[in-house]
């Protein structure tokens, strides 16, 4: 008699979006292939990119199922491409600029296995553009999803996105991304499932790294996130049990004072002292509970001793 056939694992379908990330790119094909994953379907939607991103792509594409490099809405419209084609049971997305670790997807799959499992998240590493770790985000080691749409609209959790997998189910019942949103389309979703009766289990350990560098959104533009923030809470804190709603405003106005301090900072640093005091004393006006928190008074200390830029 022969052998058995060999019993392979739940189909994962890895979608990563780029844009002008021939830098990066080809790290990040290398780590999903190298998970060693027999049942993988891997995606890569290209914006259009002007950077030599389709050449590195062509040259990859023996282990790329399907690619393509035209012009899109951005990043969510590219993710939302790519999950409209995934035929796996187990769907992610990793950005063009991040990474897997080694036994992420084995490790994602022993979490989403487990009765009544639809969403896994698992830590996340961060790291420069030269490679190094990035020491202010260690408490991404270990997830710490939201555990209700109260936490998630309260900003209490701590769940990168590159740790982060879902059963295609998901998708089918709730819908694509909204790519309305620029920033927090991944944030809005999380709430949306929350808001449907979904809950997020943890993969206890770190499954992705998270690359910071001058160019990505997170670095560039994170004085814009804010605004989704707003729009994200104004459409689900009605959802939200009525008994839950204060400590969610009480988080939301803590979240606001806190960006308020950092902007001080940066007033300080552009325009001197006395335009940091201005910004700190709005964000005192704005939520006086604010004032007793280890953020403020951190921030006047610094106003007090000199801010450098």
């Amino acid at each position: 008699m022969g052998n058995p056939p060999a019993v392979l694992g739940p189909r994962i379908t890895i979608v990563t979006p780029s844009f002008n990330q021939a830098a990066f790119l080809e790290e990040t094909v290398r780590s999903i292939r190298a998970q060693g994953y027999g049942n993988l379907e891997h995606f890569v939607v290209d914006g259009g990119s002007t950077d030599g991103s389709a050449a590195l792509i062509e040259r990859l594409s023996d282990g790329i199922d399907w690619w393509v490099s035209e012009s899109d809405r951005g990043q969510c419209h590219a993710i939302n491409k790519g999950i409209a084609r995934a035929t796996g049971d187990i769907v992610a997305y990793l950005n063009s600029d991040d990474t897997y670790l080694p036994g992420a997807f084995d490790a994602a799959i022993a979490a989403i296995s487990a009765p009544g499992v639809q969403w896994v998240a698992g830590g996340v590493l961060g790291f420069g553009s030269d490679g190094s770790a990035c020491a202010p985000v260690h408490e991404w080691h270990m997830a710490q999803p939201p555990r209700s749409l109260a936490e998630c609209l309260g900003g209490n959790f701590i769940a990168a996105q590159p740790g982060h997998f879902w059963r295609k189910s998901l998708f089918d019942r709730h819908g694509l991304f909204d790519d309305s949103f620029r920033y927090l389309f991944d944030i809005e979703w999380y709430a949306r499932l929350l808001a449907a009766g979904e809950r997020c289990a943890v993969i206890p350990r770190p499954v992705a790294s998270y690359r910071f560098h001058a160019t990505s959104k997170t670095v560039s533009e994170g004085d814009k996130f804010e605004r989704e923030w707003e729009r994200i809470r104004a459409q689900y804190l009605p959802r939200v049990p009525w008994l839950d709603q204060p400590r969610v405003r009480h988080l939301v106005a803590m979240r606001r004072a806190t960006v308020r301090y950092g902007a001080a900072l940066a007033a300080a640093s552009r325009e001197g002292t006395p335009a940091g005091w201005r910004e700190f004393r709005s964000a005192v006006a704005g939520y006086p509970p604010s004032l007793a928190t280890r953020v403020a008074l951190g921030a006047a200390r610094r106003l007090i001793t000199g801010v450098r830029a």
